[in-house]
């Protein structure tokens, strides 16, 4: 049943299962989100906070999106006094320009001789989803569920290169995690850009995360794109200027229960 169906390691799925759980209750509400992961708020004030320890102690961790860059501090001074670990990553937002500039990617490149690009859909065979899910997990990057990743608790898209053996050799998706009615009911989390090592240095990351975003507005009629990046990586943080994300003077913050450790991307 794919809507049971969570990517990692066991805690990593144990994860995901109370976020499912979760917004099963909460998801009816705007101000909440859900990318498959777990059940986030996005422009939160420090009055929100407690919500956000409520969070975190009942799914192991929860994820705030379009914090104030100026509020990050405080924000997890505070949140470490209710004895959490926290995570930040710099917010990176585009649009109309990064819809432009995708489309121009998509319609120019096209992939090595003996690579192909498949989608991630209820038909794809578990083996080959297993080894979506690996490629993502050994970049750092715990893929959201694949009910959400593949449209059916989200609307959410998926995407990856295989090699001419039928290998994962790269991924990328988005979901569109917030409710519809909501400040962010027009815009896309985007992102989950991994590559095999071995295959690094081809473009895919540029070309599939070109894909996903051309395949949202397709799909879904996403307007905004946004990810969360940490400020040294400097290899994302290229690509992601280089197609029109650019910073947006937030940051996205992780408040985590210690004894589950630390989030992946």
């Amino acid at each position: 049943m794919i809507e049971r169906e969570f990517f990692g390691n066991e805690a990593q799925r144990a994860l995901q299962r109370r976020g499912w759980a979760l917004w099963t209750i909460v998801g009816d509400e705007p101000r909440f989100s859900y990318n498959g992961r777990v059940v986030g708020q996005h422009s939160i004030a420090m009055s929100d906070l407690p919500r956000v320890v409520a969070f975190a102690e009942l799914q192991g961790a929860t994820v705030s999106s379009f914090i104030p860059a100026k509020q990050e501090a405080d924000m997890r001074a505070a949140l470490a006094d209710q004895g959490l670990d926290t995570d930040c990553w710099e917010q990176l937002l585009g649009a109309a320009e990064t819809v432009t500039s995708s489309r121009a990617i998509v319609a120019d490149k096209g992939l090595p001789v003996g690579f192909s690009y498949a989608d991630l859909t209820p038909d794809t065979a578990a083996a080959v989803r297993e080894d979506f899910a690996e490629v993502a997990l050994s970049c750092g990057v715990l893929p959201p569920a694949p009910a959400a990743l593949m449209g059916r608790t989200r609307r959410g898209y998926a995407t990856m290169v295989l090699d001419a053996e039928g290998r994962v050799a790269a991924t990328a998706g988005a979901v569109m995690e917030n409710h519809p009615d909501s400040a962010l009911g027009d815009a896309a989390w985007w992102g989950m850009l991994a590559t095999r090592t071995d295959c690094r240095g081809l473009g895919f990351a540029r070309l599939l995360g070109a894909r996903a975003i051309v395949a949202m507005v397709e799909r879904y009629g996403t307007k905004r794109f946004y990810s969360g990046v940490r400020t040294d990586n400097d290899a994302s943080q290229r690509l992601c200027r280089g197609i029109g994300i650019a910073s947006c003077d937030c940051v996205s913050l992780a408040a985590i229960d210690p004894s589950f450790g630390p989030l992946t991307k």
